[in-house]
């Protein structure tokens, strides 16, 4: 029996004839995404032979470089195209990588900050503490009570006289 029957055996014992067919297409230039629309494996399922293929040292699974930068694109909505292409004299391929990064790098520092979402309508009012002013005590005005008591007082001592 050969090396390659040998682990064909093992796998086929694990994961059925299905397994056999992804350790087939593993040629080191295919990757995981190209196994799996080739066997109609699950990502799950797919990560789960090639740990057990590896945990048996039938093969040596490549990882992609952290350092490396994989494209990503955007598109902006056409609002603002229109408002670049007004001003074609800016290198917008150097500009708008260096602003993303700064914006992440901001919301990176920021992230507490991030935490707390207000709704969308709410508006925010800063409003100033006013100073408090010192209480002093006013003279009360004589009440309309004791005003009349005081003319009636004054009507009396003049009748008596």
């Amino acid at each position: 029996m050969s090396d390659l029957n040998l682990v064909e055996n093992i796998i086929r014992d694990k994961y059925g004839d299905l397994g056999v067919r992804v350790f087939n297409l593993i040629d080191g230039q295919r990757n995981t995404e190209q196994i799996m629309n080739a066997t109609g494996v699950s990502e799950s399922k797919l990560i789960e032979m090639l740990g057990f293929m590896e945990q048996k040292n039938i093969i040596k699974m490549r990882y992609p470089r952290e350092d490396t930068v994989q494209p990503f694109n955007v598109t902006l909505p056409i609002y603002i195209r229109q408002k670049m292409q007004k001003h074609s004299e800016v290198n917008w391929t150097e500009v708008i990588p260096k602003l993303i990064s700064l914006y992440v790098n901001s919301l990176e520092k920021n992230i507490e900050l991030l935490s707390f979402k207000l709704p969308s309508k709410t508006k925010l009012k800063v409003k100033k503490p006013k100073p408090k002013k010192p209480k002093v005590k006013k003279k009360k005005k004589a009440s309309k009570t004791i005003k009349k008591k005081s003319k009636a007082k004054k009507r009396s001592k003049t009748k008596k006289k």
